[in-house]
């Protein structure tokens, strides 16, 4: 054990400001929280071994409903390649109450959802090392939902186009009714479709009656929460659920303008 009187004031200084250096270098080591959108936007990172990686995700003001996909060696899009093996926990702005803990899978139809706190706008993600170890590359996105409060349109299951007209940072509501099991196209036209002349670039949710529970694409599995695209020439299709009447649509934009809307069955 060092005997502190015995040591010169020199040594002393020295000894200290050392163990304050030390102390500094500890907290550059806390890992600080990364600030991500809500948004269904993929944000790639690379992990290393050992290491943690934390995410602020916020969520718009109302969200009920928080969901969370990430892309991983083994588990991601033909158009990538991520080399890292990652484990996924979500927790409240407390760091320590979780609404999931170390979660191995979470691509595709493994997406990964909870409810969040009341009032909470924001959560945590912590990122580390998978059971294998592998360092590397990987990708996440969190989406979010809420009850909206629009004025719904009628929308008929018929194969001819709605128009419609979408201001920046507006909602649009559609309301399609229904009775028993259907296979259904939701399709629309925006700028860059098949269709011209139509100026709007949105992004369409398809929600259950209650308007936050979110249904899911037929081929691929996944949540119809945000989609960018679903057009005459690559449509994504839904199943309705028997036990319901009517199904909502929600149509946001990242460019106001026009756009057009059409739901069909299909045999």
């Amino acid at each position: 054990m060092i005997n502190f009187k015995r040591l010169p004031f020199a040594s002393l200084l020295i000894l200290t400001m050392a163990f304050v250096s030390c102390l500094q270098e500890k907290d550059l080591e806390t890992p600080v929280p990364t600030d991500v959108a809500a948004d269904n936007t993929w944000v790639e990172d690379k992990i290393h071994a050992n290491a943690e990686i934390w995410y602020r995700i916020s969520c718009s003001p109302g969200s009920t409903t928080a969901y969370l996909e990430w892309a991983e060696r083994g588990a991601h899009g033909e158009d990538r390649n991520y080399t890292g093996d990652v484990m996924i926990s979500a927790y409240q702005l407390d760091g320590l109450t979780a609404y999931i803990e170390d979660k191995d899978k979470g691509y595709g139809e493994k997406v990964k959802s909870f409810s969040l706190a009341n009032n909470e706008v924001a959560f945590l993600v912590k990122v580390v090392p998978g059971a294998s170890g592998v360092a590397g590359t990987f990708a996440l996105r969190a989406k979010a939902s809420g009850v909206i409060s629009v004025d719904y349109t009628n929308l008929a299951i018929e194969d001819k186009w709605t128009d419609g007209n979408i201001a920046s940072d507006e909602i649009l509501g559609y309301k399609v009714k229904y009775s028993g099991q259907k296979k259904l196209a939701v399709i629309w036209a925006e700028i860059d479709t098949p269709e011209t002349g139509y100026t709007a670039d949105v992004i369409v949710s398809l929600m259950k009656a209650d308007g936050t529970t979110p249904y899911k694409d037929v081929e691929k599995n996944k949540d119809m929460l945000d989609k960018n695209k679903s057009h005459s020439n690559d449509p994504k299709y839904i199943l309705t659920d028997p036990n319901e009447k009517n199904f909502k649509i929600h149509v946001k934009n990242t460019t106001p303008g026009n756009f057009a809307m059409k739901v069909y069955e299909v045999e």
